[in-house]
């Protein structure tokens, strides 16, 4: 038996369906079309992708989630003390001084555990510097509803405004603006936790 040699085939080559052979390009978006790379595509994207960009918002949810907490505590802390200070000032009935002196004791163990844990959650220095503000301020508040004499009253604010960097205008011993500032200083902190990156 003969073996017959069979020549190389005339017709076109695979390819195009032209003759010409087919582009790399092509052959890749054919390859990108088949079912089974689309399935393997989206389970690198669901295996990769998605647990990343979930574990983003769990993170930033749970920021948002201290920044409320701390803002609310911080409001809460500043107002149960300026309210038992002032129910003291007018004599009310509900305010003893056992009373004012609980929320007294209440207000410097809060706000130390409070400015602990701003200090750590954030590295702000402005910050700190307005949690110092509402902390001497609300203190002023209660220890100088405490003091009778005018002048020594005058005298404690003055120094409380020194403290805090009021300039010299400002008269912490009219109540009016002491509790303006108190009032701005509480809210400006509460914006500052709120708005302020976690460090």
């Amino acid at each position: 038996m003969r073996y017959r040699r069979e020549a190389p085939p005339s017709g076109p080559t695979p390819g195009d369906g032209d003759g010409r052979p087919r582009s790399a390009l092509r052959t890749v978006g054919d390859l990108l079309k088949h079912p089974m790379t689309l399935l393997l595509v989206t389970a690198a994207v669901s295996g990769l992708l998605v647990p990343h960009v979930t574990q983003q918002w769990q993170d930033h949810q749970a920021q948002l989630e201290i920044r409320r907490d701390l803002a609310a505590r911080t409001a809460r802390v500043v107002g149960e003390m300026q309210v038992a200070t002032e129910l003291a000032e007018v004599g009310a009935a509900s305010q003893d001084q056992a009373g004012l002196d609980a929320a007294w004791v209440r207000w410097r163990v809060e706000s130390e555990v409070l400015g602990a844990e701003l200090a750590a959650y954030f590295g702000s220095a402005v910050l700190r510097r307005a949690w110092d503000r509402c902390v001497a301020l609300t203190t002023a508040h209660y220890v100088q509803s405490g003091i009778q004499d005018p002048g020594r009253r005058t005298q404690y604010l003055a120094g409380v405004r020194r403290e805090v960097g009021y300039p010299a205008d400002v008269d912490l011993a009219d109540r009016d603006v002491l509790m303006a500032r108190l009032a701005r200083e509480r809210a400006e902190l509460v914006d500052l936790v709120v708005g302020s990156p976690l460090g």
